[in-house]
Order: structure tokens, then sequence, then C-alpha cells
């Protein structure tokens, strides 16, 4: 399982409930790959129950919404608008619950329309509800017009980049772009890397495009 990059981190005005981690009422999802599926695991907590100790029907949709949206931004690496939801609420959601998991995975595809089915797991592992989400996915200049570029996934090396762009004082962006790690291998050792380890990335380049 490989964490998805936050590809609106540095978008101008971007404050989603559902992703944006600076936002002071948000969810702060993040998200998972896992083979075809993608997928967030989230606490629900007391302040999202509809009746006591249930969670509100709308914050399910709003999850299952959310999951479609990162399922069309990593897997066909756009974004689009969601054209219709159905949910099919099986059993309830407990807010006392350690924590619920929402996967999504494509199920077909017609040019741009796209159906996706989503299932939300409480922690016994147990399918609470059922989604279906039909998008309509942009094509690249409508994508990029709304400020998505790309959606990447950590690797064993995109994890370190992660980790030393700030120490390395470059964004990610700056870090894709530039194709070098040159800037950042001086800091290798912050990491507690050895000499060897650190010489592996000598010379290294990032990978170009969306991987």
């Amino acid at each position: 399982m490989k964490k998805i990059l936050n590809p609106y981190l540095n978008k101008e005005g971007y404050n989603c409930v559902c992703c944006a981690p600076n936002n002071p009422v948000g969810l702060h999802l993040e998200f998972w790959e896992e083979g075809e599926d993608v997928l967030t695991i989230w606490n629900p907590g007391e302040n999202y129950q509809g009746w006591i100790n249930t969670l509100h029907g709308g914050i399910i949709s709003m999850l299952m919404d959310e999951v479609a949206g990162w399922v069309i931004n990593r897997k066909l690496q756009t974004t689009g608008v969601t054209m219709q939801l159905n949910v099919k609420y099986k059993k309830p959601v407990m807010t006392t619950d350690s924590q619920i998991t929402v996967r999504g995975h494509i199920a077909s595809q017609r040019r741009n329309i796209v159906t996706i089915h989503l299932t939300l797991e409480n922690s016994k592992g147990e399918v609470c509800d059922e989604g279906e989400a039909i998008y309509f996915t942009f094509g690249p200049d409508k994508a990029k017009e709304m400020g998505f570029d790309c959606c990447k996934v950590e690797g064993r090396l995109w994890g370190k980049i992660h980790f030393l762009s700030f120490y390395a004082n470059l964004s990610l962006s700056e870090l894709s772009t530039t194709l070098t790690l040159e800037k950042a291998i001086r800091h290798l050792p912050t990491l507690g890397l050895s000499g060897n380890q650190c010489r592996r990335y000598e010379g290294r380049r990032l990978p170009t495009g969306c991987r």
C-alpha cells in the first residue's frame, strides 16, 4: 500500500473540507493506493454523528464522493465532477468505532464517463455501506485549468524526497521538475542513513511524469 501525494497542496485557494490539511473544520483525509483500490482510513468521532453514536449519512456520502474523486485523480491522472452518487446504507456506522475504511475502484469506463464502486468498512472489516459514483472526467487542458497537474504516490525514493524537500529548501514541485537530487543528497544524513546508503543516491534522477 502506497501513500498518495496530495496534488493540490500548493494550489492557491485550496481548502477542501475533506482533504485540505489546514482546514480548521475539515476531515483532513489522506489517501492510499492498494492494487486497483484507492482508500482512506478515518476516525469518525462524536462530532459527526446523526443519531446518538451513529455516523451521519451525509458524512458517509461525502466520504464516498471524496474517495471517488481521488480514484479519478490517481488512476486516470485527471480530475472531473460527480454526475451521480448512489449510496446503499446497509448497517449503522458507529462514531465510537476506532476507524473506518472507505475504498473505491473503477468499475467501468465509457469515454469520459467513469463508474466507481465504493464501500465503507468498519474496524472489523464489515461492509456497512456500498456506493456507486458516476464521474465526468476532464481532458488534460481542462484538468490543468482546474489546477491539476498529476497525482503521484510515495515510493521508497519519494518518501525520502517528501521529507527532504524541507531540508533542501525545495518544494515537491521543484524537485519533480528539476529531476535532480543533488541538492537534497547533502541532507540525507539527517535521515540517519549511513555513508554507503547516501552514496547510493548520488547521481540519481527523479522519474519523469507521474508514477
